[in-house]
């Protein structure tokens, strides 16, 4: 079940029902009073805690009684690896007589010692022997033949699967699955939508992942597990552009001790979730354009990160979608340190948890400001103790590294446990109800709209992070009879219920979606209720004068809760 965000109870207060009976059939206008039989209640809202079950989740929640009373009415560049002049072997174009001769093989060749055969009908590169790779400017889709015009011996674009079927190794990596220099997108594999058994790649000598998968840009997921980094010591540029990708198997597993370049790695990656949690970075200087354009990536801890020896961190999270950033072991405190433009343009960010050697006291890594809007008050709030540190720069200008923990925007809105960003701000307030014994022998609590229209709303205020639904039910589908402040044990049948004109029972008690948000949209949504009624069944004529109706009753209280409000972050209130 998906978490309930916020639970609101409307309630009918020790209402007395007062009961003229006439001859059967016939409609007769009673009343539902506090003290008496009168004609009409007006009842009015408070609020006090609640809780809910355990399974559920609850960022806020409050019981609304009503009691009886009178109402009124930028440019990347990567530096150049060593050059190789080692040479391609290739081979005839004839079809193979291997095990892969049914395919419609039009190239062939030998990379390194490694041989391939292409298929152009599916698009599949099949290396077909073991052996070793040579660099990447010998790879087929690098190698060239003819003076003019001179062409790739197999286009890059006309690749769309890879598979290893036997064990292979390479000492170096760079650029292994992209353009030789894997500085342009040009000869690069953009239309590879997956690498079979890279696991039979054996890494374990390899000292560069330089541009590995740079600009395979539909290449959707990536199985490292098996794939050694233990000598590596470049990945820049890795999975540079990738904007297909999905997941990265056994990243989580990287052992990166040896690694003292990460610029790039994950610029403009399609990946949502990246964990590093494994990533030794005590021996890396640059980290520069490291999360660059990160659009689908909200969260990311890098606690984990040892960032003694780095000196490069400009552009770090520029233009990322990160909304919450956890660097709270980073250390910026030298001047040997470069975080211009860190945070540039990352609109987002609303959560940054920093430690004690965290400094930026001129905001040279450009952290947002915060919004002032509906939903924020234009300044940020230090979480663990609840205060407020001001903007932007008024925050980092007194940023000493003596309240390291998390810093939040701080809302217009929020609950006792502090920050949140759905909220159930209120439900109907005042109505004057009226009972009618229907001719079917059942009777109808019909709500009579009170005179002031902002006590009847449903408002929800949302930060559009999530879709949201408010639902409304009546607890238990059943009314109690209360006699004298006490339970009596006789519960009448629900047999309708109605808010808005929209009947709500035949959902059962799971109650019926009243309002709806949806995802991306901010600010405050108020719903009038116009409308509301009750109807129930008293076959054996048990009611009273001077007995209230209720679902359920507080204990040590005259209040009757009756009608529950329950906010949800889903479209569909489940």
């Amino acid at each position: 079940m998906k978490k309930i965000v916020g639970l609101t109870l409307f309630s009918l207060a020790c209402l007395v029902c007062s009961v003229s009976y006439v001859e059967q059939g016939h409609a007769v206008e009673n009343s539902l009073s506090a003290e008496s039989a009168i004609q009409s209640t007006s009842i009015e809202l408070s609020l006090s805690a609640e809780t809910v079950s355990s399974n559920e989740k609850l960022v806020e929640s409050s019981t609304v009684p009503i009691e009886s009373s009178s109402v009124a009415a930028n440019s990347v560049e990567k530096s150049e690896g060593n050059k190789s002049t080692e040479s391609a072997s290739i081979k005839s174009t004839a079809p193979s007589t291997n095990n892969f001769s049914t395919m419609a093989v039009t190239a062939s060749g030998t990379w390194g010692t490694v041989d391939w055969v292409f298929d152009s009908a599916s698009g599949t590169l099949t290396f077909t022997s073991g052996g070793n790779l040579g660099l990447a400017l010998n790879s087929p889709w690098n190698t060239y033949v003819g003076t003019n015009p001179r062409t790739p011996l197999v286009s890059p674009t006309s690749i769309k699967k890879i598979i290893f079927t036997k064990k292979v190794s390479v000492t170096s990596a760079a650029n292994l699955f992209s353009a030789a220099t894997g500085r342009s997108s040009d000869n690069c594999l953009s239309k590879l939508v997956s690498i079979e058994n890279l696991s039979l790649l054996d890494t374990s000598q390899c000292t560069s992942m330089a541009g590995m998968f740079a600009y395979a840009s539909s290449l959707t997921s990536i199985d490292m597990k098996n794939c050694s980094t233990a000598l590596v010591s470049s990945m820049d540029f890795m999975f540079y552009e990738t904007q297909s990708l999905k997941e990265i198997k056994g990243l989580d597993k990287f052992n990166t001790s040896k690694v003292t370049v990460m610029n790039q790695m994950f610029l403009g990656t399609g990946l949502s979730t990246i964990n590093v949690s494994s990533f030794d970075t005590s021996r890396v200087y640059d980290m520069r354009y490291m999360f660059y354009r990160t659009s689908n990536l909200t969260s990311l801890d890098l606690s984990n990160f040892n960032t003694n020896e780095v000196s490069y961190m400009q552009n770090m999270f520029t233009d990322s979608s990160i909304k919450e950033l956890n660097i709270s072991s980073f250390d910026t405190s030298t001047k040997y340190t470069n975080m211009d433009s860190m945070f540039l343009r990352a609109n987002n960010l609303s959560t940054l948890t920093i430690g004690p050697k965290f400094k930026d006291t001129a905001n040279k890594s450009q952290l947002t400001n915060v919004p002032t809007n509906a939903l924020y008050i234009g300044q940020w709030i230090y979480l663990d103790k609840n205060q407020p540190v001001g903007q932007t720069a008024t925050f980092l200008n007194a940023y000493d590294g003596s309240k390291p923990g998390t810093y939040v925007w701080q809302r217009k809105y929020k609950n006792e446990d502090g920050q949140t960003s759905l909220i159930l701000k209120s439900v109907p307030k005042s109505f004057d109800f009226t009972t009618t014994l229907k001719a079917n022998g059942q009777y109808l609590i019909k709500q009579v709209p009170a005179g002031n229209p902002d006590l009847s709303n449903v408002t929800v205020a949302s930060d559009g992070q999530n879709a949201w639904s408010v639902k409304a039910t009546v607890i238990n589908n059943q009314l109690k009879v209360f006699r004298n402040e006490q339970y009596t044990g006789k519960n009448l049948e629900i047999t309708d219920f109605s808010i808005n004109d929209q009947s709500l029972l035949a959902t059962g008690a799971s109650g019926a979606i009243i309002v709806k948000g949806n995802k991306s949209v901010s600010g405050e949504s108020s719903t009038p209720i116009t409308k509301m009624g009750i109807t129930f069944s008293d076959p054996e004529s048990f009611l009273k004068v001077g007995d209230s109706l209720s679902s359920e009753k507080e204990e040590n209280s005259n209040i009757n809760n009756c009608v529950s409000f329950q906010l949800y972050d889903t479209a569909n209130a489940s």
